[in-house]
């Protein structure tokens, strides 16, 4: 916080060294990485970061690391960023949770953003985490908003039209102090739903596959967690849950495996190590 961020390279037998690249002075709260361009040699991933200030590119650019791209996206309170195609050109769009209006930039293809004029929300709503997906199943991007930093606003979906556009779904999901989501599909029945991650116990949503969200009743834990990731922890063929606490120890939530109509259940795997969220990319 108030540091440069820095890049961990992986030898490729789990050794990290430190190349040395300082990438900003900015106070980062989030960062996604994607191939943001075409024009970086080998297309290899790019960073968009959140920061309290103006959200920035970096791209990667062969022998020379990582570049700065000269661009100033916004100068709100920004908490977290996710990357993924929200009009449907074939490129990476970025959707930013800020505190206050989430905002939507559009890129051109070459790792260029513009403001797509969307406030999105209200401008007290302290958005601290967003997952994109399709959630409404009609073939796009929707997202999903964690609302919190201590204020008891509700979380909130909003439904992309396929062009970028959003509209918010009109669901006032929880009002939980919530710090972070993932979407999978959880109980089985082939559309995403929602892990919540708050301070306190964490939720779980099932959908109905229309974008219909429905508490499923569970309250995991009583932890101040911070980010939460999902994927078949124990290779059971469902996405189990792994949170990040605060001063806490972190968690794994393990998937009962529910069915179609049948809410899953998450149960404890006792896991005795603390940390904060992370990203792992090959470079």
């Amino acid at each position: 916080y108030g540091q440069p961020n820095r890049v961990w390279l992986n030898d490729g037998t789990g050794h990290f060294t430190d190349p040395g690249w300082l990438l900003g002075t900015s106070s980062t709260h989030g960062v996604a990485i994607g191939p943001l361009t075409s024009l970086a040699p080998g297309d290899k991933p790019d960073l968009f970061v959140a920061n309290e200030g103006c959200n920035e590119v970096w791209w990667q650019w062969g022998t020379f690391g990582l570049v700065h791209s000269g661009q100033c996206l916004g100068y709100l309170y920004s908490q977290a960023v996710a990357l993924g195609d929200l009009d449907g050109d074939g490129d990476l769009d970025a959707f930013i949770a800020n505190r206050g209006h989430d905002k939507v930039w559009l890129n051109d293809g070459t790792g260029l953003f513009t403001d797509s004029g969307q406030w999105l929300g209200s401008d007290t709503d302290q958005s601290m985490a967003v997952a994109l997906g399709d959630v409404d199943g009609d073939g796009d991007l929707d997202a999903f908003v964690a609302n919190g930093l201590g204020v008891p606003y509700p979380d909130r979906i909003y439904l992309n039209d396929g062009s970028g556009f959003f509209t918010e779904s009109g669901l006032a999901l929880g009002a939980t102090d919530s710090r972070g989501v993932a979407l999978a599909d959880v109980d089985g029945d082939g559309d995403l739903d929602a892990f919540v991650v708050n301070n306190g116990a964490n939720w779980v949503w099932l959908n109905d596959g229309l974008g219909n969200l429905t508490d499923s009743g569970q309250r995991l834990g009583r932890w101040d967690s911070r980010g939460v990731a999902m994927g078949d922890l124990d290779g059971d063929g469902d996405p189990d849950a792994f949170v990040v606490n605060g001063p806490q120890p972190n968690k794994v939530w393990l998937n009962s495996g529910g069915s179609a109509g049948n809410a899953p259940l998450f149960v404890r795997n006792y896991l005795p190590i603390i940390g904060r969220p992370y990203h792992l990319v090959e470079w």
